[in-house]
């Protein structure tokens, strides 16, 4: 019993001694704190444990504090379906560019377009349904633009009721939308259809390519969605870029091999008088002009008066409707405020005094004058545009004076005349439009004139310039005479 109590008080002593509470305890929290002095249970050597403490540090600074070891997995499986979607972006990149390529080869041709100078050309590439019914007696309305210009049809061909043929400049991306701006206005516009023949051009350079798909309304089952898409083709100014407008080239390709022994040159955004086509083809038939009276119509130009039209004003009809107009001051001779001297020539004053026939007939003729660009009418085998005027200036002026040197006579016709849509301001020219006209007047000086004096050797005319057209006290005049013509033909209609 007594060896009992002796082995029970030996045993608490243990449990009450210091070194048993305390060395554990040290160990413990030595480990915890990671102190240099205490052994670690996995026996880490010290050269190894600061290669590690090293590696850490270094990796703690690439890795952000809120890096986890989840990321590990992470990241090589964002980077992994990166790469699949790239594949697949890639795979649907080149379909849609085979699918493009496709579409161009079989809408367009391109391989098939005849060379001519810097430009290619597709020939009536969208024929009017009526082109094949046409008799060679009649007259077809020859003019060109760009895509953004293309809705100025449905006005003229609902006004001219006869043939036309439109050449269109498609530098590039403006083939695609062309292609898909013809579908729609034939679609939705009958008179476009059966009226109007397209060909296209573009320069060699600059040719068709698919890059953005074309406005969406163009593809719309809605014609008032389809007249807003093409009033809203964005327009490009020519002059801004490496692409020089080519209206000459698009003239002559307009007018290229023609089903008809006439032609009525107009721009895009004019418009005839009502009945022009008509009241035209009765003339000729009178005068036999296709047949044994076709010598009065060698070497001649029928010129039709041009007017410019306030922007919310709707053309006038006929003669009277101009007259009426031009007494309310909302129509003005074209030009007048930015080019006066190139429509002087038709000699308006007189024009005005002449009244309203139920016939068409000839007023007065008219001796050539520099700076003139009329429009008119005439046979197809007249002289060509010449093609080395570009951009602004000169491209009309130049064609005519070569018809003066080669003795052409112009007769203004007493009922037709034609309207641009809108006036031209002073304001509305791009800056780049006087650096277009001065070259252009470089090359009509001292190109053109001289090949004009080599082609026509016996022709006594020239076309030189004589004087400087700056002044404006001659519109001023014309305005003047204009005004007092007007008075005095509403005094003789009270006297009536």
């Amino acid at each position: 019993m007594d060896k009992n109590m002796d082995n029970r008080k030996r045993n608490k002593k243990a449990e009450a001694s210091p070194e048993a509470v305390q060395k554990p305890t040290e160990i413990k929290k030595g480990t915890l704190k990671g102190k240099s002095d205490q052994k670690s249970p996995s026996k880490v050597s010290p050269n190894h444990e600061s290669n590690l403490i090293k590696f850490a540090s270094t990796f703690s600074k690439i890795i952000p504090t809120s890096f986890k070891v989840k990321h590990l997995v992470l990241l090589p499986t964002l980077a992994f379906l990166q790469i699949i979607v790239y594949y697949f972006y890639l795979q649907k990149t080149e379909r849609i560019m085979t699918e493009r390529s496709s579409f161009l080869e079989q809408q367009l041709k391109p391989d098939e377009a005849a060379h001519r100078g810097d430009y290619r050309a597709l020939y009536k590439f969208q024929k009017s349904s009526t082109y094949d019914q046409v008799q060679q007696e009649d007259l077809t309305v020859v003019t060109q633009c760009s895509v953004n210009n293309l809705h100025y049809l449905i006005d003229m061909s609902a006004r001219w009721q006869g043939q036309i043929s439109v050449a269109v400049f498609t530098p590039k991306n403006d083939a695609i939308i062309t292609l898909y701006a013809i579908n729609a206005i034939r679609r939705c516009f009958p008179d476009v259809r059966d009226l109007v023949t397209f060909s296209i051009v573009w320069p060699t350079n600059k040719g068709p390519i698919f890059e953005e798909n074309p406005p969406a309304g163009l593809s719309s089952p809605e014609c008032s969605e389809v007249y807003q898409a093409l009033k809203s083709i964005p327009g490009q100014n020519y002059a801004k870029t490496s692409i020089p407008y080519p209206h000459n080239t698009l003239r002559n390709v307009a007018r290229y091999e023609l089903n008809t022994k006439l032609m009525f040159l107009l721009d895009i955004d004019t418009v005839p008088a009502r009945g022009s086509r008509e009241q035209f083809l009765h003339f000729a038939q009178k005068r036999d002009l296709f047949g044994e009276g076709a010598h009065l119509i060698e070497n001649t130009v029928y010129v039709t008066p041009a007017f410019e039209v306030l922007e919310d004003v709707e053309p006038p009809a006929d003669k009277t409707g101009l007259l009426n107009l031009l007494e309310s001051e909302r129509i003005r001779p074209f030009h007048n405020e930015t080019c006066w001297y190139c429509h002087k020539t038709t000699r308006y004053e007189d024009w005005i005094q002449v009244p309203q026939e139920n016939q068409l007939a000839i007023s007065y003729e008219v001796d050539w004058e520099q700076s003139w660009e009329p429009y008119y009418i005439s046979l197809t085998n007249i002289p060509e545009h010449d093609e080395r005027f570009k951009q602004y200036g000169y491209d009309r002026i130049s064609q005519i004076c070569e018809l003066f040197m080669a003795d052409y006579r112009f007769f203004v016709l007493n009922n037709l005349f034609t309207v641009h849509q809108g006036y031209k301001r002073l304001g509305g020219f791009h800056m780049e439009k006087n650096i277009e006209n001065r070259k252009n007047f470089l090359i009509f000086e001292d190109q053109f004139q001289p090949d004009m004096q080599s082609k026509y050797p016996d022709s006594n005319r020239t076309c030189r310039q004589r004087e400087s057209w700056t002044s404006r006290d001659g519109r001023a005049q014309v305005r003047i005479n204009i005004n007092d013509h007007l008075k005095n033909l509403q005094k003789r209609n009270i006297a009536k």
